[in-house]
């Protein structure tokens, strides 16, 4: 998996570097703050009672007036509790957990409008906010808080996509708003399993602690963006438009 990911980090950096030559191209740093919520077997539907906290920072190449190339690193906390949980089994099981983990991941942001980018045509004008799409892959390791042996892998290969708006508040800020849900190739954030510690002299109740190994684990970033272009010298807009 982790080959997989150096890889499609590899072809997005050439990509964005052949890019670079065509079109006038503006960077931009930001940092990201928020929250963070997980989804598997301690919640089949997401808790927001049940809240970590997120941040990051990220770059980003705007290489088109549609596209973007973004790479993330992100740190957070996702955490989930039994006890908040109003099913009988849930209950009766008894379990919490609470993970950190870490992130980076390689991102291709769609823009739906005109976005920053004055237009050669009457018509086209650029505009001071878009919707926008993004999907990618990243590397993730977490780490359980609450067990100091895990018996199994703590790094998982992501698939993050997600949907966000971004607003130009002045010549080289950008505030955004986004959601972002993270697919994993684990289904052990959460520390569940009949035997999840190295130290762990008796395996857990198969019938509570059993789960489904084929549903791997969700978490989720919902969060705020700031960021600062970096205008490339003696170009006035971050793209050209054809």
């Amino acid at each position: 998996m982790f080959k997989i990911f150096v890889k499609v980090i590899f072809l997005m950096v050439v990509f964005e570097f052949n890019f670079s030559n065509l079109f006038s191209q503006t960077h931009e740093i930001g940092l990201q703050l928020g929250a963070m919520n997980y989804k598997g077997e301690l919640a089949p539907i997401i808790n927001y009672r049940e809240t970590g906290q997120g941040w990051g920072v990220f770059y980003r190449a705007n290489v088109s007036k549609a596209m973007s190339l973004r790479l993330n690193g992100l740190f957070g906390t996702i955490e989930g509790d039994d006890k908040n949980s109003t099913s009988n089994f849930a209950l009766e099981r008894n379990h919490k957990f609470r993970t950190n983990l870490w992130e980076v991941s390689a991102v291709a942001e769609y823009n739906f409008l005109n976005f920053r980018n004055e237009g050669r045509k009457k018509n086209e004008r650029k505009q001071k906010f878009t919707p926008y799409l993004s999907a990618g892959v990243g590397y993730m390791q977490f780490v359980p808080m609450f067990n100091a042996t895990p018996t199994y892998s703590t790094y998982s290969v992501i698939i993050p996509l997600g949907v966000g708006m971004k607003w130009a508040v002045s010549k080289q800020i950008n505030l955004g708003f986004e959601f972002v849900a993270r697919t994993t190739f684990t289904s052990s954030l959460d520390d569940l399993g009949l035997k999840t510690n190295k130290n762990q002299t008796q395996n857990n109740n198969p019938k509570y602690y059993t789960g489904n190994p084929n549903s791997n684990d969700r978490y989720f970033f919902t969060c705020l963006t700031l960021s600062y272009l970096i205008k490339d010298k003696g170009k006035d807009c971050p793209v050209i438009v054809e």
